[in-house]
C-alpha cells in the first residue's frame, strides 16, 4: 500500500486534463462547399463529421465520424495511422449512441501521452441492414450478406475521402480496423480478405456463431497474415461463445500468431456483451494494436512492464481480466506505476 492509500500492486495510466471541448461537425455534400455546423459538448479532442456519404456499392447513405488527436493542428507537417471502427454511432458519445459510447475519444487522449495517437474513422451502422453489412456470409432465412459490398464501400469510397481530407499514413501497416460482436466479425474478414491493406485487427466479443461459425472455417484455411490480432470475450457472454473464441485463439496460435507481439488475447470475469465491457476493455486493445511512432513515442516506453493488462489487474464491478500471454509490442513504463 502506497502512502497515498492506492494498491501499489495495480498501474494506473497516467491522468490527462484535456478540457471538454464543442466539437463542430461539418456537414457537407461530396461534391459541394456548403456546410451546415451544430454543436456536440462532451468530446475529448476534436470530431469531425463527413456526409452523409452515399455509397454506389450499397445504395445507402450515412455521415462518417473523424476523431483527430490533439496535436493534429499544432502538427501541421505530420501524418497519422488510422483506424478505421464499425458501429461508429457508439464510438463517441451517448448523444449519439444506441446503447453507451465507449469513449474512444477519452482513451484516445490518454494514449496521446504515451505517443501512441492515431486517426479514428467511425462508421455508422445502417440501422436494420447491420447484420446484411456485417456478414459476407448469408443467414439461416437464406439472405444472401452484403459483407464483401461493405467492404468494397470501405476501400473503394471511404478510404480514399480520407485519405483526401486528413493527414494519415497510407500503408498497411499503419491501417487498422476493429469492432465488436458482428462489428468484429466483418473486421476479422477484412482482415484476413484483403491482406494488402490491413496491418491491424481488433475484435472485441466476435459473433462468431454466425452461420454455423463460417468465418471460423474461413480463417482456419487462410494463410497467416502478417500483422497484429487482438481478440477478448467475457465470461458471462456465454459457454458457447466462449468456445468459439478459444477456437480461434488457438487456431490463430496453430497457424503461426505469437502471443504478446502478433496475437493478443483477453477474457473478462462476469463480463457481458455490451458497449460497457467493450469500453473497459478498449484501452488495452488499442495500446496492443497502434503502432508507435519513433518521433513521439517515449523511450521509456521500451522498459518494464511486459502486459498491457497490469494497470487493469482489477476493473469496475469486481471484473477481471485475464490476458493470454505477455505483451512484447509495447510495454509500460514502471514510472506509471
Amino acid at each position: 500500500m502506497r502512502a497515498d492509500g492506492t494498491d501499489a500492486r495495480l498501474r494506473c495510466w497516467p491522468v490527462v486534463r484535456v478540457s471538454e471541448r464543442t466539437v463542430t461537425w461539418n456537414r457537407s455534400q461530396r461534391n459541394s462547399d456548403t456546410r451546415k455546423e451544430r454543436a456536440v459538448p462532451g468530446i475529448v479532442g476534436h470530431l469531425h463529421t463527413l456526409g452523409p456519404i452515399s455509397s454506389e456499392h450499397l445504395g445507402n447513405e450515412r455521415p462518417i465520424y473523424i476523431w483527430l488527436p490533439s496535436s493534429y493542428d499544432t502538427a501541421a507537417d505530420r501524418h497519422y495511422p488510422v483506424l478505421y471502427m464499425q458501429d461508429g454511432q457508439n464510438l463517441f458519445t451517448d448523444q449519439l449512441a444506441f446503447g453507451r459510447e465507449w469513449q474512444v475519444d477519452e482513451q484516445m487522449a490518454r494514449l496521446g501521452v504515451l505517443g501512441l495517437e492515431a486517426i479514428v474513422v467511425g462508421i455508422p451502422n445502417a440501422g436494420e441492414q447491420r447484420m446484411a453489412e456485417y456478414s459476407p456470409f448469408g443467414d439461416a432465412s437464406g439472405h444472401a450478406g452484403r459483407g464483401d459490398q461493405y467492404l468494397q464501400f470501405l476501400l473503394d469510397e471511404i478510404m480514399p475521402l480520407i485519405r483526401r481530407h486528413f493527414r494519415v499514413i497510407d500503408t498497411r501497416d499503419t491501417t487498422g480496423i476493429m469492432g465488436s460482436s458482428l462489428g468484429a466479425l466483418i473486421s476479422l474478414y477484412a482482415f484476413f480478405r484483403h491482406p494488402d491493406r490491413f496491418g491491424f485487427v481488433g475484435a472485441m466479443s466476435p459473433a462468431l456463431w454466425f452461420n454455423d461459425c463460417a468465418l471460423l472455417e474461413l480463417i482456419e484455411h487462410a494463410p497467416l497474415v502478417d500483422g497484429r490480432i487482438y481478440l477478448d470475450m467475457g465470461t458471462a457472454e456465454g459457454d458457447e461463445h466462449l468456445g468459439h473464441v478459444h477456437r480461434l485463439h488457438e487456431g490463430l496460435l496453430r497457424k503461426g500468431y505469437r502471443p504478446g507481439e502478433t496475437l493478443f488475447y483477453v477474457e473478462e470475469d462476469y463480463a457481458r456483451h455490451d458497449e460497457d465491457a467493450w469500453a473497459r476493455r478498449l484501452r488495452t486493445a488499442l495500446y496492443f494494436l497502434l503502432p508507435c511512432a519513433p518521433s513521439t513515442c517515449r523511450e521509456t516506453r521500451r522498459t518494464a512492464t511486459p502486459n498491457p493488462t497490469a494497470h487493469l489487474s482489477r476493473v469496475s464491478r469486481g471484473c477481471w481480466l485475464r490476458a493470454h500471454g505477455p505483451c512484447k509490442h509495447h510495454s509500460l513504463s514502471s514510472n506509471l506505476a
